[in-house]
């Protein structure tokens, strides 16, 4: 719950009603605060509930880019909200047909006023459709009221509502009704409803032990510590080689070894795990233990328990899907994808197009697999696969930024900087991306920086280039 103290008490209260909700309050005394007070706790929710539509507009377009989390907000815009402050106004002799209102149109007001049958000619509205700075509504209501057009004004704004009264002019707060927010609260319940069915979808994992038959691809150079299994100059290193070199008794204590881990791993995600042909092994679990499991598919610590216990690569793909079928069909292209990576690795697929991988590396990525008519534009326009584009605009999401190097590039994507460079200059030529610096190392070409124009964003900031 994320709003002003008396929004989220009152909110509180009204959830009693609702007991598949558990309740987090996270009050806020400046709306300034909202996004702060929401991420460090945002690991530790399912849904975001904001008391009110202004911190949800000003939380989103802070961030850039959507919530990782399903998200409600309580609407302002119900009649029989400013039907009730429209009420304690006439009260107390206020001319409601003369003042001023933010966040609600036209449209609105009008229809409020018609089923009470008066006219809202005199009304002069301020509507809000993303988080308009607390000083920009205050001069809205003030500069009507010093100027006569106003007899009073309404704000949705705690603090608005603040400074209004200090400085004089009539003001009243206009707050949610109780049936706006208590259908925010069934909004949630669906919510949950629709986590927990999520939750208990099927996911396959498909584990492979390399060897002779199936070798781990090379990774490609410049990947550091995220390219375990390659030398810096691309060659595999000696665990790389191990599947091929070792023999067939090794391979064997190899496999029972890895048996024996993945039993662990099952106890944690409650899975069953079952051995099948050559050197693969096959887990069925549900998607909300492998979802914690992976500290929501952001890594897999089971790795690095391997990779100090065998001397041969694994790789891993995990499919969720709706059905088995579905599930393992992911899961085989989530395994192609970690072998392709240069095992070692985890990938995850997801039915509706989704994957993210390699995880618990730098350079894991969540994007998706299906192109969409933009995505498709991109592509086509500058030469490239649909994944890859996919993949560029999933870098700007993570770094919130749409100024790139190849350098930095390529260590987001896992990829060498010559393919790094060879990217941008398909998109340069396609108009797609600018130079907009020169930066001369001590040592070295010269690194250009540039700024992509690819899209899939909300807003993006100019900031510097990573790495």
């Amino acid at each position: 719950m994320v709003g002003p103290h008396d929004m989220v008490e009152r909110t509180c209260l009204m959830a009693g009603d609702f007991p598949e909700l558990a309740l987090v309050p996270l009050p806020y005394d400046e709306e300034t605060e909202a996004l702060s007070v929401l991420e460090s706790h945002l690991d530790e929710i399912d849904i975001v509930f904001f008391t009110g539509n202004w911190p949800y507009h000003y939380v989103t377009e802070r961030r850039g880019f959507p919530l990782p989390k399903p998200t409600v907000y309580v609407s302002s815009h119900a009649g029989s909200s400013l039907h009730k402050t429209l009420a304690q106004m006439a009260h107390r002799g206020v001319d409601i047909g003369r003042i001023s209102v933010d966040t609600l149109s036209r449209s609105e007001i009008r229809e409020a006023y018609g089923e009470i049958g008066l006219d809202p000619g005199g009304v002069h509205p301020f509507e809000i459709t993303r988080a308009v700075p607390r000083r920009e509504l205050v001069d809205f209501h003030l500069r009507l009221w010093q100027r006569g057009e106003t007899r009073a004004a309404v704000t949705f704004l705690r603090t608005a509502f603040a400074a209004l009264e200090e400085a004089g002019v009539p003001v009243f707060r206009c707050t949610p009704s109780t049936h706006a927010i208590r259908e925010a609260l069934l909004r949630a319940v669906l919510e949950a409803r629709a986590l927990r069915a999520k939750a208990a979808q099927i996911a396959v994992g498909l584990c492979r032990l390399a060897d002779a038959a199936n070798p781990v691809a090379t990774v490609a150079p410049g990947r550091g510590a995220a390219g375990r299994g390659t030398g810096g100059d691309g060659r595999a290193t000696t665990r790389g080689m191990a599947a091929g070199a070792a023999s067939g008794s090794e391979l064997s204590q190899a496999r029972l070894k890895l048996l024996q881990i993945l039993f662990d791993l099952a106890g944690d995600l409650a899975a069953s795990v079952f051995p099948v042909q050559g050197h693969e092994f096959v887990l069925f679990t549900t998607r909300g233990a492998l979802e914690q499991a992976t500290a929501s598919f952001r890594s897999l610590p089971i790795l690095e328990v391997i990779r100090e216990t065998l001397a041969t690569p694994v790789s891993f793909g995990f499919g969720v899907g709706s059905t088995a079928q579905t599930s393992h069909r992911c899961a085989t292209v989530a395994l192609d994808l970690a072998i392709r990576h240069g095992g070692d690795c985890a990938f995850v697929c997801f039915d509706d197009g989704a994957q993210v991988g390699p995880l618990g590396r730098p350079d894991c990525l969540e994007y998706s697999r299906r192109a969409e008519p933009a995505v498709i534009d991109v592509a086509n326009r500058a030469g490239l696969s649909s994944t890859t584009v996919n993949r560029l605009r999933a870098v700007l999401q993570r770094t919130r930024s749409d100024v790139v190097t190849a350098r930095g590039l390529a260590a987001e994507l896992g990829i060498t900087p010559r393919n790094a460079r060879r990217i941008l200059q398909h998109l340069a030529q396609a108009g797609l991306a600018t130079v907009v610096q020169v930066e001369q190392p001590p040592r070295g070409r010269p690194s250009l920086v540039y700024r992509l124009d690819i899209g899939g964003r909300l807003s993006l900031r100019h900031s510097p280039p990573p790495g």
